[in-house]
């Protein structure tokens, strides 16, 4: 029995293959237990910078013009434009403020990131003040979503 190659043959063994490298470079490959890690470590950052923020600016009111979309843990698409949103709100506040701890912070969200996520677009805040409450309500945002996203899911919390 003689095989032949066909054009169905040749288009399936281009569909694995194309397949199989879009998903290799669309996904981070990081199994549960990284992301684990990078989770408690943003958690850990952005805790810490936003004490230190706090301590800094005194009596900054926090403003409710600019909201933080939350990251999910196990983003995918099309959870993982989260992950985008948030590193872009970032990198606005490091332009305005840069320091190492927000470095460290882009970073682990570039490990979480998927390659072909849309970007976010936002605009800074104008004046001194606004800039001040931009970054502390951006902050405190940041920080307790990755609070919420650093603590183990219970049935009951995927529940409600």
């Amino acid at each position: 029995m003689v095989s032949r190659a066909g054009p169905t043959t040749s288009a399936l063994f281009l569909l694995c293959c194309v397949g199989s490298w879009l998903t290799s470079h669309s996904f981070p490959a990081l199994g549960p237990t990284e992301r684990g890690k990078i989770f408690k470590e943003l958690q850990f950052l952005s805790k810490t910078l936003l004490e230190n923020y706090v301590k800094e600016e005194k009596g900054v009111p926090m403003s409710h013009s600019y909201t933080l979309p939350c990251l999910i843990p196990d983003a995918q698409p099309p959870n993982n434009i989260n992950i985008s949103a948030i590193r872009t709100y970032l990198q606005t506040i490091q332009q305005l403020r840069d320091n190492t701890t927000m470095g460290e912070i882009i970073e682990h969200l570039d490990k979480l990131k998927f390659q072909d996520a849309s970007k976010t677009k936002i605009s800074a805040p104008t004046g001194t003040l606004e800039h001040k409450r931009f970054i502390l309500t951006i902050l405190t945002q940041f920080s307790e979503c990755m609070e919420l996203a650093s603590k183990p899911s219970s049935p009951a919390a995927q529940a409600g």
